[in-house]
């Protein structure tokens, strides 16, 4: 088989680490470099994929930052280090590049007035949840065992959906919407004992301020921010799966020990993202299914009238 076959049907990255190429045997797995053949590993772990199109501009800046931070669990400082090659530090450094100009296009959209003040809520909004969730747990401990139960109940609520302030501003919203709503349905009785109350307030004031401006920076911002960091960022996904691939080539036919700590810290968080990625999907088919319900029950209705 030609060695141009080989991006199209065997081990595409290969080419980045093997330019001579004569000759791949399919059914052997292996290439021929002059007269000599190199085999591909049988087993091997490799960096999983992960569609970063579908996270948000902060989940995606988040999942590069992550990566870009494990630089010391590559050999990437000299030749004597086990694993270094040429061709993987030049993938890295494009990397790198990509990912400060993506950096450098979001900092500048925080000079926009509205995304300013979006961010400022928003860290106003987690101070709120993190200080009332404190008194919370505080109060389950109270000596008065009425207060305590209260406390108990408003506790419970928070511990059911979960730590939000390290979330991405759009899913931190409508875990806080859900929060805010629950805390509403306790009774007045508890809400008084659990003296939870002025938390409530303060923190459903910071979540309407945040979805003010939230609101007035998509509005600001246009199309103009949006395209700046549009385009930094598909440089910077571009930059990432290009490393990719150049690390998973060496993994074919090299030995993989001085990756594994990378690979394994990357596929750790990349997981994280597929799980948040997942639950978006479950929640907009839920609110899809609720709206589409509504819609059947309100076309019954107007067949009965």
């Amino acid at each position: 088989m030609p060695a141009q076959c080989l991006c199209k049907k065997f081990f595409k990255p290969v080419v980045l680490l093997f330019s001579k190429v004569k000759y791949l045997s399919t059914k052997k797995k292996y290439v021929l470099l002059g007269r000599k053949k190199i085999y591909a590993r049988k087993t091997m772990e490799q960096i999983n994929y992960i569609y970063l199109r579908r996270l948000h501009d902060e989940e995606c800046f988040g999942f590069l930052k992550f990566v870009v931070s494990t630089r010391e669990d590559l050999p990437l400082d000299g030749e004597a280090e086990e694993g270094y090659t040429p061709e993987l530090v030049a993938a890295w450094e494009k990397l790198e590049q990509a990912f400060g100009q993506f950096d450098l296009s979001l900092k500048k959209s925080l000079k926009n007035p509205g995304v300013a003040q979006a961010y400022e809520c928003d860290a106003q909004r987690d101070k709120a949840w993190r200080t009332s969730n404190a008194y919370l747990k505080a109060m389950t401990e109270h000596p008065d065992e009425a207060i305590a139960a209260a406390a108990r109940k408003a506790r419970e609520i928070y511990v059911r959906y979960g730590n939000p302030t390290n979330l991405a501003q759009t899913k931190a919203t409508g875990v806080y919407h859900n929060l805010l709503a629950d805390i509403d349905q306790l009774s007045p009785e508890d809400k008084e004992r659990s003296g939870i109350i002025p938390w409530y307030n303060r923190l459903r004031d910071w979540q309407n301020q945040f979805e003010e401006a939230d609101s007035n920076r998509a509005e600001i911002s246009g199309k103009r921010i949006t395209g700046i960091t549009r385009k930094a960022r598909l440089e910077a996904e571009t930059a990432y799966k290009n490393f990719v691939k150049t690390l998973n080539a060496h993994l074919l036919f090299r030995d993989g020990q001085p990756y594994t700590a990378f690979i394994k810290e990357v596929n750790a968080k990349m997981k994280e993202q597929k799980e948040t990625l997942a639950k978006r999907k479950s929640l907009r088919e839920k609110r899809k299914g609720k709206e589409e319900g509504g819609k059947e029950e309100g076309g019954k209705e107007e067949g009965v009238q």
